[in-house]
């Protein structure tokens, strides 16, 4: 269960498309965000079908949280692999731990 997001939420998808990966995005299936997401969006729904989440909302900022909180609450383990002090990953984190 990742994000969508560039570097490491796409390599954990990439690595885990085979065992059917879950993305949690923020905007409808047919937006990607990142752009250069576009083909890994299509590469989860053609492998694993309904194993993309989204809110079905425009991205933006004020609905990270939300897309926090579901990954933390669909994930019995969060393993944060790189964090800025500020990030999501240190909020799903701490999301987590509630």
């Amino acid at each position: 269960i990742s994000g969508i997001a560039r570097s490491t939420d796409s390599a954990a998808h990439q690595g885990a498309i085979e065992s059917c990966t879950l993305a949690v995005m923020d905007g409808g299936v047919d937006v990607a965000y990142p752009k250069q997401n576009a083909a890994l969006n299509e590469d989860i729904v053609a492998r694993c079908g309904d194993r993309l989440i989204t809110l079905g909302a425009v991205t933006q900022a004020h609905n990270f949280l939300r897309h926090n909180r579901i990954r933390s609450s669909l994930a019995s383990v969060v393993v944060v692999v790189k964090a800025a002090p500020r990030s999501g990953s240190l909020i799903t984190a701490h999301l987590a731990n509630e």
